[in-house]
């Protein structure tokens, strides 16, 4: 699943950015590589480009949403339609440190939300 070695690079600076991402991702996700297709997902959303993500089921498109969010100022919105899917990611959040990950839902009390 090594996508690194397919990033294209024209610069070296590209090729210490793509090693600088794959260090933040051993730190704070706790991944060893990036899957098909996410280094270049996370590398067009950080440099502020509009981008349509189309990975398969479990093809990890909720870390190149979360990772690129954390790598900016700011705080980010992720809109995401399952309910289970919002539950399971800021459950995982959370465990992972960041006490700042919520959710909003038509299943949580009003207070709640």
């Amino acid at each position: 699943h090594r996508d690194l070695h397919s990033f294209p690079t024209r610069r070296s600076s590209d090729l210490y950015g793509a090693f600088a991402l794959s260090y933040f991702l051993r730190d704070i996700f706790r991944k060893f590589d990036f899957w098909d297709g996410q280094l270049r997902v996370i590398t067009r959303l950080l440099q502020g480009k509009n981008t349509i993500v189309l990975l398969p089921t479990g093809g990890g498109k909720s870390l190149t949403y979360q990772f690129s969010g954390l790598m900016q100022p700011g705080s980010t919105l992720i809109i995401d339609p399952l309910v289970a899917l919002i539950n399971d990611q800021v459950a995982n959040l959370n465990q992972m440190g960041f006490d700042r990950a919520g959710y909003i839902s038509s299943l949580l009390d009003v207070s709640e939300n």
